[in-house]
C-alpha cells in the first residue's frame, strides 16, 4: 500500500501541475537509470544511521529493528568492523531503491530511500516520465498526464510535457501495444509489421530468400539472398546444395551412389550409372532406382555396357574348330575335330561326303559325320563305289569256236568234235570280275540218245549236247 504521505503528496503535485499546463505532456522524459536506492538515493534522517546494540551478524540486529511507520518498513545491518548494528529502510518493490519516508516510532535512527512508493517498481526516484513500464528511450510520443515518478522529496510526482513509449505505439495519448507502428522483425524466415496499435502482424514469408534484421540493432528486417536458410536443392542430379543463413547456396555436395531428388540423396544408384543384370543392361532413373533390363544380343554385358560378338554361354563352330564365348564376349578356339563342328562341338564318325561299303552296300557321310545307306550295288561295293560285272563267286560257260567266244549260264553253238572247238568256265572273283577257269577241251565221250549227241567235258564240269535237225546241229554246253 502507499503511504498517506504519498497519497497527499500527489494532491499537491496535481495541483502544481494543473497551474503549469493545461493538458498534454510538454516535455520529454530523460533517459535516467534505475533509482537511487541506499546509500546514492536517500533522503535519510541521519547518515550515520546507527543506533543498535553490539553485534557480529546481521542476525544479531534482527531483534533490535524499532518499529516503524509505516510499519515493518526497515531492516537491521551489523557493521561488523564496529560491532554495532544500524537499521536501513526495505526495498519491498526489488526496484533498487529503498523505500522513502520510513520513519522510527523510538526515534531511532533509520537511513531510507528515495522510493515514494515502494509497492510500485515502476515508480522509483528518478524513473523518466514515461507512459510504459520501461524507463529506456525511444520513438516519442506525448501520453496523458498522472504518469508517477519520485520527486527528490520522496514524494510522487505527475507526468508534466512530453515522454516516450518505449517499443509501443501511443493510441489515445497513452502507449499500447509492443512495438512501434510500422516497425519490422523477423519472426522464422518470415517479415512481421507492427500495426498502428502497437500489435506485431501476421509474418509475410520471404520467398526463395531469408530474412535478416539490419545492422541498427534490429529495427527493422528485409528479405535477402536467393534462398531460404536450411533449404535444399538439387545441383544437377548427382550433388545436393544447402542454403546457409545469409540466403545463399551452399557448395554443392556430391551424391555417391545416389541421386539427388528433391535436394536430398535418394535411391542406390546415381545418375545415369548403368550395371549388368545378367547379361542385360540396367540405367539408374531420375529418382535413383534401377530401371528395367536391356538384353545384350550376341553380346555379353560388362561393366553395364553390351560389348564383344557373343553372349556367355554361346558354342559355334569355325570351320573343323569349336569356339565358346569369353567372360568379355570374344570366342575362344578349341581343338580341332578330326570330322564334324557341329553346335559348338566335335561329332561323328565321318568327314561328310566320303563313302563307304557296308557290304554289298554303298554309303555316304552326311553333314553331321554319319554315314547314311545310298545304294545296294548289283554286284560288288568296292572302295566306297559299285563296281564288277559279276557276282563273287558265280560261275559262267565260255564256249570257243575259232575265234569266237561266247560265255554265259548255258552257251549254245554249233558243236563239233574239232581241236579249234573247246569249252572252259569262268569263276566271279570277289572283285566281281571273270576269270578263266578249266578249259574243256574237245569231248572225250560221246553218248547218243534218240538223236541227241551228249559229251561231258573239263572232268565234268561242263556238259555239251548236241541234236541234230535237217538244218544242222545246235549244241548246248551248260557249265554246272
Amino acid at each position: 500500500m502507499k503511504s498517506s504521505k504519498a497519497w497527499i503528496s500527489m494532491t499537491s503535485v496535481a495541483a502544481l501541475w494543473l497551474a503549469l499546463s493545461g493538458g498534454a505532456c510538454s516535455g520529454g522524459g530523460g533517459n535516467a537509470g534505475g533509482g537511487g536506492g541506499g546509500d546514492e538515493g536517500g533522503t535519510g534522517q541521519d547518515s550515520t544511521s546507527s543506533g543498535g546494540g553490539g553485534c557480529t551478524t546481521n542476525a544479531d540486529c534482527g531483534a533490535q529493528v524499532p518499529t516503524t511507520t509505516p510499519p515493518g518498513c526497515a531492516t537491521g545491518k551489523c557493521d561488523t568492523l564496529q560491532g554495532v548494528c544500524s537499521f536501513v529502510a526495505k526495498d519491498m518493490d526489488g526496484d533498487g531503491d529503498p523505500a522513502a519516508n520510513c520513519k522510527s516510532n523510538s526515534g531511532v535512527p533509520i537511513q531510507d530511500g528515495a522510493d515514494c512508493n515502494d509497492d510500485d517498481p515502476n515508480i522509483y526516484s528518478g524513473h523518466p516520465e514515461s507512459c510504459g513500464t520501461s524507463p529506456e528511450g525511444g520513438a516519442g510520443a506525448v501520453c496523458t498526464p498522472g504518469h508517477l515518478s519520485c520527486l527528490p522529496d520522496g514524494t510522487e510526482s505527475s507526468c508534466q510535457g512530453a515522454v516516450t513509449c518505449v517499443n509501443q505505439a501511443c493510441m489515445n495519448e497513452t502507449c499500447v501495444g509492443s512495438c512501434v507502428p510500422s516497425q519490422t522483425q523477423c519472426f522464422g524466415d518470415g517479415i512481421q509489421t507492427c500495426d498502428s496499435t502497437g500489435t506485431w502482424g501476421a509474418a509475410v514469408p520471404c520467398t526463395n530468400s531469408t530474412c535478416t534484421a539490419s545492422a541498427d540493432g534490429g529495427v527493422s528486417a528485409t528479405c535477402q539472398g536467393s534462398c531460404s536458410p536450411g533449404a535444399v536443392q538439387c545441383s544437377g542430379l548427382g550433388a545436393t546444395q544447402t542454403c546457409s543463413s545469409a540466403g545463399a547456396w551452399g557448395n554443392p555436395v556430391a551424391c555417391v551412389s545416389q541421386t539427388c531428388v528433391g535436394g536430398t540423396c535418394q535411391g542406390i544408384c546415381g545418375p545415369s550409372q548403368t550395371q549388368c543384370s545378367g547379361n542385360a543392361t540396367q540405367t539408374c532413373t531420375a529418382n535413383g532406382t534401377w530401371g528395367g533390363t536391356t538384353a545384350c544380343t550376341n553380346k555379353t554385358c560388362v561393366a553395364g555396357v553390351c560389348q564383344g560378338s557373343c553372349a556367355p554361354g554361346q558354342v559355334n563352330c569355325s570351320g573343323l574348330t569349336p569356339q565358346t564365348c569369353s567372360t568379355s564376349g570374344q570366342w575362344l578356339n578349341g581343338t580341332t575335330c578330326p570330322y564334324v563342328c557341329l553346335n559348338g562341338a566335335c561329332t561323328g564318325m565321318c568327314k561328310p561326303g566320303v563313302t563307304s561299303c557296308n557290304g554289298n552296300t554303298m554309303q555316304t557321310c552326311d553333314s553331321g559325320g554319319v554315314f547314311q545307306s545310298t545304294e545296294t550295288c548289283p554286284y560288288v561295293c568296292s572302295n566306297g563305289a559299285c563296281t564288277g560285272v559279276c557276282t563273287p563267286g558265280s560261275t559262267q560257260c565260255c564256249a570257243q569256236n575259232g575265234t569266237t567266244t561266247t560265255c554265259g549260264p548255258t552257251e549254245t553253238g554249233m558243236w563239233q568234235q574239232s581241236s579249234n572247238y573247246s569249252v572252259f568256265t569262268q569263276t566271279c572273283s570277289s572283285s566281281g570280275q571273270w576269270t578263266n577257269g578249266v578249259t574243256c577241251g574237245s569231248c572225250a565221250t560221246e553218248t547218243i540218245v534218240f538223236g541227241v549227241h551228249t559229251c561231258t567235258t573239263c572232268n565234268g564240269q561242263a556238259t555239251c549236247q548236241v541234236a541234230y535237225t535237217p538244218s544242222g546241229g545246235t549244241t548246248v554246253c551248260a557249265c554246272p
